[in-house]
């Protein structure tokens, strides 16, 4: 359940479903404050890229909205829990997570924030193997 106690690595599909005017995205939005939303850097890229390649007369405008928000870099202790969990999946012989996937969910691990997401099945290895706690925003 979302918590207005929590801090949340909002995963890109959250801010789609926000854009797109989806309204269990728009109530999460208004219930949780900005100080609680945090992106990883690798949902910034994926917001302005799609942004150049739909709209580049927007970007100037997306990244104005975007600095209302806290981008967590990535750093040596992100790339160790992506790694440490990538290198796990493999020595299973399991299904590799993307590397976008992989650096969103690391974010929310290294800094112990809950993940915003409604693709719940793209992070199920690593909710299990880094106790990566998932909030899913369209079942709102």
């Amino acid at each position: 359940m979302i918590s207005s106690k929590k801090n949340y690595v909002a995963d890109t599909d959250f801010f789609i479903g926000y854009f797109r005017g989806e309204a269990n995205a728009v109530a999460t939005f208004q219930k949780l404050r900005q100080n609680q939303l945090f992106l990883s850097t690798y949902t910034y890229f994926e917001l302005l890229e799609g942004e150049y390649y739909r709209a580049p007369g927007r970007v100037g405008a997306m990244r104005l909205w975007l600095d209302n928000f806290t981008v967590l870099p990535f750093g040596t202790g992100i790339a160790l829990v992506a790694a440490r969990h990538q290198a796990r999946l493999r020595n299973s012989r399991q299904a590799l997570m993307s590397e976008g996937d992989l650096i969103i969910g690391a974010t929310a691990v290294h800094y112990g924030f809950s993940l915003l997401t409604r693709n719940v099945k793209h992070f199920a290895s690593m909710q299990k193997a880094e106790k990566l706690d998932i909030e899913d925003w369209a079942a709102v």
